[in-house]
């Protein structure tokens, strides 16, 4: 996710270091003296896997083979999270509970809100999320749920509202 990665390294006593990053078949940074850590600043280049080479020259000037490792840039935020079920609206249920799913090991933070009222602030949740509304008001209430992929994008919220009814109807009238 970061786009300053860097990468820490050692070798034989003495010996002097050449670095390399490509990004598929494209070179970002030739080969040239480096030591560790070694960091590129990979603003403005595409998300994707770049490889990186760290290769020694000994005191003798005999070059060694390179080691490399991979790093992966991602910079794009994760789709809004899929509400998969929500409670049944109008209802009168105190307990309110909402599934949802999203990308596979993204983290997931949710809210509820009434109006322009935060009921719950943002907070880490997981599928099924629930809200027991005693004491709250009848009313609309908004649930939103935010997903954070591994390399720590957010994206934008789903949201899905319910109307909170515990009112009982007036007594019918009779009329004749």
């Amino acid at each position: 996710h970061g786009l300053s990665p860097s990468w820490s390294f050692t070798g034989e006593a003495g010996a002097s270091f050449q670095c390399e990053l490509t990004h598929g078949g494209t070179t970002i940074s030739g080969w040239a003296p480096c030591g560790s850590p070694q960091s590129y600043d990979l603003t403005g280049d595409p998300d994707g896997t770049y490889t990186f080479s760290v290769k020694a020259t000994d005191q003798a000037g005999n070059t060694g083979p390179a080691a490399t490792s991979d790093y992966t840039l991602d910079t794009t935020p994760p789709a809004a999270p899929t509400i998969t079920s929500s409670p049944s609206s109008p209802g009168n249920s105190l307990r309110a509970s909402w599934s949802f799913t999203g990308e596979a090991g993204a983290s997931f933070q949710c809210e509820l809100t009434s109006g322009g009222t935060t009921v719950w602030s943002w907070a880490p949740c997981s599928s099924p999320q629930s809200y027991d509304l005693t004491g709250e008001p009848d009313g609309n209430y908004s649930f939103s749920v935010k997903q954070t992929d591994l390399a720590g994008n957010t994206g934008p919220a789903a949201t899905s509202t319910y109307t909170l009814d515990t009112t009982p109807p007036a007594a019918p009238t009779i009329t004749s």
